[in-house]
C-alpha cells in the first residue's frame, strides 16, 4: 500500500469516527436536554427555579466518546467466555 493510500484510509476512517461520534453526541444530547427540561418544569410547579442545563452537553460529550470507546475495545469478543 503506498503512503498516499494509507493516508487517504486513515483520514476516511477518521472522518467516519467523527461522524459516529458527532450523531452519538448529538443524539444524547438532545436525550439528556429533553430529561433536564422535564426536571425544570417539574420543579418550576413546586415552586423551585433552578435547573443545570450544561449539564446535558457535558453529559453527552462524555457519555458518546465512552460508548465508542467502549465499542472499539469490543469486550465481549475477547473475553474468555465459552471456552
Amino acid at each position: 500500500m503506498t503512503p498516499a493510500a494509507a493516508r487517504a484510509l486513515s483520514v476516511k476512517r477518521l472522518a467516519d469516527e467523527m461522524r459516529r461520534f458527532c450523531s452519538c453526541f448529538c443524539f444524547l444530547w438532545v436525550l439528556f436536554a429533553m430529561f433536564l427540561l422535564n426536571a425544570g418544569i417539574v420543579l418550576r410547579v413546586h415552586g423551585i427555579g433552578i435547573t443545570a442545563r450544561g449539564f446535558a452537553f457535558f453529559n453527552a460529550l462524555v457519555l458518546a466518546k465512552v460508548m465508542l470507546m467502549f465499542e472499539a475495545l469490543d469486550p465481549g469478543r475477547c473475553s474468555g467466555a465459552g471456552r
